[in-house]
């Protein structure tokens, strides 16, 4: 396979995925040419930049559900989805502006971000409830513990010196799900990769860069942990989607670690 200088590449695999990918990639004989992190989390921008000088980021903002190969359920309305793009770690250049205009011309809509990774630490707090609603079936529930691993979120981002962008795709009068027909939305692509039973989940990358920024910074994120360990036990089936009351929840937390 070979590749020309104006190809770019975008990355669409979960976290735990990208190392591998990368690897492929620089294998494969790839170079300058720009990689673009169309992925939750924020790890992978710079692990790209290992490897790569180009690297851009990108906040996807696109209620979809894949559980069948070949099938893919879009719940946006009036476009497909929404991404903010960027450079990595700052800034915009032709580059951006030239995948905005093409994802734009087919049915997206796609701003061009100085400050992307603001946009990424935005959605990062927003999929801190992922595990969340994959553990716990009780709605009231689950507010109450994404609470938790939100507020563990921000007091960690604030103590890294990090600046999330406040206003989401909903707050910027961009996005509205709609209804498709014969179609019940499935959740988040937590619980999607559940329902397929890929055999890993991207939590570590979500709710675990939250510890390892309290572990950085001296904040404590039991909430997180907790729900970093629960992952496990989904997938090793010492846990059932949807099955974790209060009690399990309190019990992989340490003890006066709680607060």
């Amino acid at each position: 396979m070979t590749f020309e200088a104006d190809d770019v590449f975008l990355l669409a695999m979960k976290g735990q995925d990208t190392l591998a990918a990368l690897l492929d990639l620089r294998a494969a004989g790839v170079l300058s040419q720009p990689i673009f992190c169309f992925q939750n989390g924020v790890a992978n921008e710079g692990m790209a930049l290992r490897f790569f000088e180009n690297v851009y980021g990108a906040t996807v903002m696109l209620p979809a559900d894949y559980k069948t190969p070949g099938e893919i359920a879009a719940y946006n309305v009036p476009r497909h989805g929404i991404f903010d793009i960027g450079r990595f770690p700052e800034g915009e250049d032709e580059t951006v502006k030239a995948l905005c205009a093409i994802l734009s011309a087919s049915g997206f809509v796609a701003n061009a971000r100085a400050d992307v990774m603001s946009s990424k630490y935005r959605k990062l707090l927003a999929n801190l409830r992922n595990i969340v609603d994959v553990a716990i079936g009780d709605t009231e529930l689950q507010q109450h513990w994404y609470e938790k691993v939100r507020a563990e979120g921000e007091n960690a981002l604030r103590a890294a010196g990090i600046r999330w962008d406040p206003f989401d795709a909903m707050a910027r009068g961009e996005m509205s799900l709609g209804v498709i027909a014969g179609q019940k939305r499935m959740g988040s692509s937590t619980m999607q990769s559940i329902v397929r039973g890929t055999g890993s989940l991207e939590t570590d990358y979500l709710n675990g860069e939250i510890v390892l920024l309290g572990r950085l910074h001296n904040v404590a994120t039991p909430a997180n942990a907790a729900f970093c360990r629960l992952s496990q036990h989904l997938l090793d089936g010492r846990l059932a989607p949807e099955d974790a009351d209060n009690e399990r929840i309190l019990s992989e937390i340490e003890p006066g670690s709680q607060g």
